[in-house]
Protein backbone atom coordinates (compact mmCIF):
# COMPACT_ATOMS: atom_id res chain seq x y z
CA UNK A 1 0.00 0.00 0.00
CA UNK A 2 1.28 3.72 -0.64
CA UNK A 3 3.47 5.30 2.04
CA UNK A 4 4.22 1.67 3.67
CA UNK A 5 6.93 -0.17 3.45
CA UNK A 6 8.68 -3.97 3.92
CA UNK A 7 10.27 -4.89 6.70
CA UNK A 8 12.94 -7.66 6.27
CA UNK A 9 11.86 -9.77 9.33
CA UNK A 10 10.90 -13.22 9.82
CA UNK A 11 7.39 -12.33 8.03
CA UNK A 12 8.59 -9.56 5.95
CA UNK A 13 5.72 -7.57 7.30
CA UNK A 14 5.21 -4.21 5.22
CA UNK A 15 4.87 -1.10 7.84
CA UNK A 16 3.27 2.42 7.05
CA UNK A 17 6.67 4.44 6.60
CA UNK A 18 7.64 7.26 9.37
CA UNK A 19 5.67 10.02 9.78
CA UNK A 20 2.20 7.79 9.06
CA UNK A 21 0.27 5.64 10.73
CA UNK A 22 -1.57 2.54 10.43
CA UNK A 23 -5.79 3.23 10.53
CA UNK A 24 -7.91 0.26 9.37
CA UNK A 25 -4.96 -1.18 7.42
CA UNK A 26 -4.71 2.34 5.83
CA UNK A 27 -1.41 4.68 6.01
CA UNK A 28 -2.65 8.21 7.08
CA UNK A 29 -0.37 10.93 7.15
CA UNK A 30 0.18 12.35 10.82
CA UNK A 31 0.52 16.04 11.36
CA UNK A 32 3.38 17.72 8.98
CA UNK A 33 3.75 14.69 7.10
CA UNK A 34 3.39 15.20 3.33
CA UNK A 35 0.20 14.39 2.06
CA UNK A 36 0.09 15.39 -1.85
CA UNK A 37 -0.13 12.08 -3.63
CA UNK A 38 -3.74 12.68 -5.44
CA UNK A 39 -4.60 13.54 -2.09
CA UNK A 40 -3.82 10.93 -0.76
CA UNK A 41 -3.06 9.51 2.06
CA UNK A 42 -6.09 10.99 4.41
CA UNK A 43 -4.54 12.97 7.25
CA UNK A 44 -4.53 10.28 10.88
CA UNK A 45 -6.25 13.39 12.60
CA UNK A 46 -10.09 13.93 11.83
CA UNK A 47 -9.18 17.76 12.82
CA UNK A 48 -6.75 17.68 10.05
CA UNK A 49 -6.84 18.90 6.40
CA UNK A 50 -4.14 18.17 3.62
CA UNK A 51 -2.24 21.22 2.31
CA UNK A 52 0.50 19.91 1.21
CA UNK A 53 1.66 18.66 4.42
CA UNK A 54 -1.44 17.56 7.29
CA UNK A 55 -2.35 20.62 9.42
CA UNK A 56 -5.10 21.24 11.65
CA UNK A 57 -7.88 22.84 10.47
CA UNK A 58 -8.83 26.86 11.04
CA UNK A 59 -10.40 26.06 14.64
CA UNK A 60 -7.55 23.38 16.09
CA UNK A 61 -3.85 23.55 16.49
CA UNK A 62 -1.31 21.26 17.03
CA UNK A 63 -0.55 20.15 20.35
CA UNK A 64 1.25 16.97 21.37
CA UNK A 65 1.09 15.90 17.43
CA UNK A 66 -2.69 15.77 17.40
CA UNK A 67 -4.96 18.30 16.71
CA UNK A 68 -6.63 20.60 20.01
CA UNK A 69 -9.31 23.07 19.96
CA UNK A 70 -8.33 26.26 19.92
CA UNK A 71 -11.00 27.26 22.44
CA UNK A 72 -8.91 25.78 25.28
CA UNK A 73 -6.13 28.68 24.51
CA UNK A 74 -8.81 31.03 25.43
CA UNK A 75 -8.51 32.65 28.90
CA UNK A 76 -11.37 32.33 31.65
CA UNK A 77 -13.15 34.37 33.68
CA UNK A 78 -12.51 37.76 32.06
CA UNK A 79 -13.03 40.68 34.57
CA UNK A 80 -11.83 44.41 35.52
CA UNK A 81 -11.17 44.44 39.30
CA UNK A 82 -10.18 47.72 40.03
CA UNK A 83 -12.25 50.87 38.03
CA UNK A 84 -10.30 54.24 38.36
CA UNK A 85 -10.89 57.69 36.45
CA UNK A 86 -8.38 57.22 34.06
CA UNK A 87 -7.04 53.00 34.64
CA UNK A 88 -8.56 49.77 34.83
CA UNK A 89 -7.34 46.55 36.13
CA UNK A 90 -8.03 43.48 33.89
CA UNK A 91 -7.33 39.75 35.22
CA UNK A 92 -8.23 36.38 34.16
CA UNK A 93 -7.81 32.57 34.78
CA UNK A 94 -5.43 30.77 32.78
CA UNK A 95 -6.90 28.58 29.75
CA UNK A 96 -7.40 24.75 30.08
CA UNK A 97 -4.32 24.18 27.95
CA UNK A 98 -1.74 26.70 29.91
CA UNK A 99 0.62 24.89 28.76
CA UNK A 100 0.38 25.50 25.10
CA UNK A 101 0.13 29.70 25.26
CA UNK A 102 3.38 31.15 24.12
CA UNK A 103 1.69 35.05 25.38
CA UNK A 104 -1.38 37.20 25.62
CA UNK A 105 -1.59 40.18 23.64
CA UNK A 106 -4.86 43.01 25.73
CA UNK A 107 -5.84 45.68 24.09
CA UNK A 108 -8.68 47.93 24.66
CA UNK A 109 -10.64 50.88 22.52
CA UNK A 110 -14.01 52.73 22.92
CA UNK A 111 -17.35 50.54 22.97
CA UNK A 112 -18.73 50.10 19.50
CA UNK A 113 -15.26 51.99 18.09
CA UNK A 114 -13.05 50.23 15.43
CA UNK A 115 -9.89 52.16 16.03
CA UNK A 116 -7.47 50.80 19.11
CA UNK A 117 -6.68 53.35 21.86
CA UNK A 118 -3.77 50.94 22.98
CA UNK A 119 -1.93 47.14 22.79
CA UNK A 120 0.35 45.65 25.01
CA UNK A 121 1.63 42.25 25.25
CA UNK A 122 1.88 40.12 28.71
CA UNK A 123 4.00 37.03 29.42
CA UNK A 124 2.05 33.53 29.91
CA UNK A 125 4.00 34.55 33.26
CA UNK A 126 1.02 36.67 34.34
CA UNK A 127 -2.53 36.75 34.78
CA UNK A 128 -3.35 40.67 34.84
CA UNK A 129 -2.68 43.63 33.87
CA UNK A 130 -3.08 47.50 34.67
CA UNK A 131 -4.00 49.80 31.42
CA UNK A 132 -3.36 53.39 32.21
CA UNK A 133 -2.83 54.54 28.36
CA UNK A 134 -5.56 56.63 26.59
CA UNK A 135 -8.31 55.76 28.87
CA UNK A 136 -10.65 58.79 29.98
CA UNK A 137 -12.91 58.79 32.96
CA UNK A 138 -16.72 57.97 32.39
CA UNK A 139 -16.07 56.29 29.06
CA UNK A 140 -16.78 52.81 28.25
CA UNK A 141 -14.54 50.62 26.73
CA UNK A 142 -13.82 46.90 25.48
CA UNK A 143 -11.24 44.98 26.79
CA UNK A 144 -9.61 42.05 24.08
CA UNK A 145 -7.47 39.35 25.51
CA UNK A 146 -6.34 37.34 22.61
CA UNK A 147 -3.89 34.12 23.79
CA UNK A 148 -1.58 32.82 21.30
CA UNK A 149 0.03 29.91 20.61
CA UNK A 150 3.66 28.86 19.01
CA UNK A 151 2.75 28.68 15.45
CA UNK A 152 0.36 32.05 16.00
CA UNK A 153 -2.82 30.84 16.07
CA UNK A 154 -5.18 32.63 18.52
CA UNK A 155 -8.33 32.80 20.11
CA UNK A 156 -9.61 36.23 22.05
CA UNK A 157 -11.87 36.94 24.55
CA UNK A 158 -13.76 40.17 25.77
CA UNK A 159 -15.41 42.21 27.98
CA UNK A 160 -16.57 45.78 28.36
CA UNK A 161 -16.10 47.93 31.60
CA UNK A 162 -16.28 51.86 32.03
CA UNK A 163 -14.24 53.84 34.22
CA UNK A 164 -14.83 55.61 36.67
CA UNK A 165 -16.25 59.43 36.42
CA UNK A 166 -14.58 62.33 38.12
CA UNK A 167 -16.04 63.42 41.41
CA UNK A 168 -18.08 66.81 41.10
CA UNK A 169 -15.82 69.38 43.12
CA UNK A 170 -17.82 72.65 43.67
CA UNK A 171 -21.11 74.89 43.32
CA UNK A 172 -20.30 77.40 40.68
CA UNK A 173 -22.17 80.68 42.43
CA UNK A 174 -23.79 83.41 39.75
CA UNK A 175 -25.63 86.30 40.69
CA UNK A 176 -28.98 84.37 40.27
CA UNK A 177 -28.04 80.96 41.14
CA UNK A 178 -30.48 80.40 44.44
CA UNK A 179 -32.61 83.66 43.75
CA UNK A 180 -36.24 81.57 43.37
CA UNK A 181 -37.90 85.08 41.15
CA UNK A 182 -37.91 83.76 38.22
CA UNK A 183 -39.90 80.41 38.96
CA UNK A 184 -37.11 78.04 39.16
CA UNK A 185 -33.92 77.39 40.89
CA UNK A 186 -30.46 77.32 38.81
CA UNK A 187 -27.63 74.97 40.34
CA UNK A 188 -24.47 74.77 38.26
CA UNK A 189 -21.20 72.62 39.22
CA UNK A 190 -18.10 72.40 38.01
CA UNK A 191 -16.63 69.22 36.59
CA UNK A 192 -13.02 68.38 36.03
CA UNK A 193 -13.72 65.89 33.46
CA UNK A 194 -15.11 66.10 29.63
CA UNK A 195 -18.60 66.20 29.13
CA UNK A 196 -19.39 66.93 25.39
CA UNK A 197 -19.06 64.09 22.98
CA UNK A 198 -19.65 61.45 25.80
CA UNK A 199 -22.88 60.26 27.30
CA UNK A 200 -22.08 61.35 30.52
CA UNK A 201 -25.26 61.80 33.30
CA UNK A 202 -25.48 63.66 36.24
CA UNK A 203 -28.18 62.63 39.16
CA UNK A 204 -28.96 65.66 40.97
CA UNK A 205 -31.30 65.64 44.16
CA UNK A 206 -32.29 68.73 45.84
CA UNK A 207 -33.22 68.14 49.59
CA UNK A 208 -35.53 70.45 52.29
CA UNK A 209 -33.33 70.60 55.18
CA UNK A 210 -36.36 71.83 57.44
CA UNK A 211 -38.77 68.76 55.74
CA UNK A 212 -36.34 66.24 54.32
CA UNK A 213 -38.53 66.41 51.11
CA UNK A 214 -36.32 65.42 47.90
CA UNK A 215 -36.66 66.16 44.22
CA UNK A 216 -34.33 64.85 41.74
CA UNK A 217 -33.91 65.19 37.96
CA UNK A 218 -30.69 63.27 35.80
CA UNK A 219 -29.30 65.63 33.15
CA UNK A 220 -26.11 65.23 30.78
CA UNK A 221 -25.02 69.14 31.29
CA UNK A 222 -23.32 70.55 34.78
CA UNK A 223 -25.99 72.60 35.56
CA UNK A 224 -29.53 72.03 36.02
CA UNK A 225 -33.18 73.88 36.73
CA UNK A 226 -35.53 73.02 39.23
CA UNK A 227 -39.24 74.93 39.14
CA UNK A 228 -39.41 76.87 42.30
CA UNK A 229 -42.64 75.22 43.23
CA UNK A 230 -42.85 74.33 46.69
CA UNK A 231 -39.63 75.78 47.39
CA UNK A 232 -38.64 79.21 49.17
CA UNK A 233 -36.55 81.98 49.22
CA UNK A 234 -34.44 81.84 52.68
CA UNK A 235 -34.65 78.22 53.24
CA UNK A 236 -31.92 75.63 53.64
CA UNK A 237 -31.18 72.95 51.27
CA UNK A 238 -28.74 70.51 50.33
CA UNK A 239 -27.90 69.10 47.08
CA UNK A 240 -25.82 65.89 45.93
CA UNK A 241 -24.61 65.30 42.72
CA UNK A 242 -23.41 61.84 41.34
CA UNK A 243 -21.72 61.58 38.36
CA UNK A 244 -22.70 58.46 36.05
CA UNK A 245 -20.64 56.97 33.08
CA UNK A 246 -21.32 56.12 30.13
CA UNK A 247 -23.53 52.79 29.88
CA UNK A 248 -21.77 49.37 29.18
CA UNK A 249 -23.14 46.03 28.79
CA UNK A 250 -21.70 43.44 32.04
CA UNK A 251 -22.70 39.78 32.86
CA UNK A 252 -25.76 41.11 34.69
CA UNK A 253 -26.95 43.68 32.16
CA UNK A 254 -26.83 47.08 31.20
CA UNK A 255 -24.85 49.72 34.05
CA UNK A 256 -23.12 52.64 34.58
CA UNK A 257 -20.32 53.61 36.85
CA UNK A 258 -20.88 56.27 39.99
CA UNK A 259 -18.29 58.73 40.69
CA UNK A 260 -18.36 59.63 44.47
CA UNK A 261 -21.12 61.92 45.61
CA UNK A 262 -20.66 65.71 46.03
CA UNK A 263 -22.40 67.33 48.93
CA UNK A 264 -22.97 71.02 49.36
CA UNK A 265 -25.85 72.93 51.31
CA UNK A 266 -27.07 76.32 50.60
CA UNK A 267 -29.64 78.93 51.47
CA UNK A 268 -31.63 80.35 48.96
CA UNK A 269 -31.97 83.94 48.47
CA UNK A 270 -33.20 86.22 51.68
CA UNK A 271 -36.08 88.64 50.22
Amino acid sequence: MPYAECQINAKSTCLCKSGYSNVNGVCKADLGSECTLNSQPECTDVNAHCSRICECTVSFYKSSNNCTTISYLQVQHLTVTAVMETSLFVQWKNPVKYDDVSKYQVSWKRFNATELLGSKEVSKAYSSVNLSTNLTAAVAYNITVTSYESSAKNISTSVQQATKPYKPDRIVVTGSNFDLEESVLNITWHYSGIITGIDIRFLVLLTDSSSSKTVGSEVMTNYVSFPSAGLKNGYWYNVSITAMSEEYTSPTGQKRVNSDVFIHSFRTAVK
